[in-house]
């Protein structure tokens, strides 16, 4: 996984809207699209990301109506990026350093793409899937699989897969739910 280029793993295909844009329809794209975060942009430069985790702590929690509010009243910002040359092991540790699960992928000014702690994860489990194969466990439970759960983000021995995304048992009620 660390040499990983995070063009490999990156998805490419990424939402993004303009800071001026009202947070109903940035639910409505992010429902519509099955996407945790989008990426704010000013022109064809990111600026910033909304994720789930804002639409909850900034606009649910806080009984917000979300046609008033705009993008970018509640938008990471500034924007940490990643240029898709750099490795997957740089992503996550750019990742945790500024505590962001989503780095926009930048190939020189181009925004080309999105990495998550999720593709991280799943480069994790394709390169170790590649060392080892899951022949030598017993089971599928015994293989200890990605060590990321893609809604909180903590490390753990064991994920599960629920509506396609790899979770812990703490988060699985809240993807089993999956509003977003």
């Amino acid at each position: 996984m660390s040499e990983m280029p995070v063009r490999e793993a990156m998805k490419s295909d990424l939402v993004t809207v303009n800071r001026g844009e009202t947070m109903d329809k940035v639910a409505r794209l992010m429902t519509q699209w099955n996407v945790t975060a989008v990426v704010v942009i000013d022109g064809s430069k990111p600026v910033g990301v909304v994720t789930e985790k804002d639409v909850l702590s900034q606009l649910v929690a806080e009984d917000k109506k979300p046609s008033k509010v705009r993008v970018q009243d509640i938008m990471s910002s500034p924007v940490i990026t990643i240029s898709g040359e750099e490795t997957v092991a740089d992503a996550l540790d750019k990742m945790m350093q500024f505590d962001v699960s989503q780095l926009p992928v930048l190939d020189g000014n181009d925004l080309v793409g999105i990495i998550s702690k999720g593709d991280v994860s799943s480069a994790k489990e394709k390169a170790y899937r590649s060392y080892e194969p899951v022949d030598d466990y017993k089971s599928e439970e015994d293989y200890p699989g990605p060590a990321i759960c893609e809604i909180c983000g903590q490390h753990n021995v064991h994920l599960r897969e629920v509506n396609g995304r790899y979770v812990c048992d703490d988060c699985a009620n809240i993807a089993e739910t999956d509003s977003f």
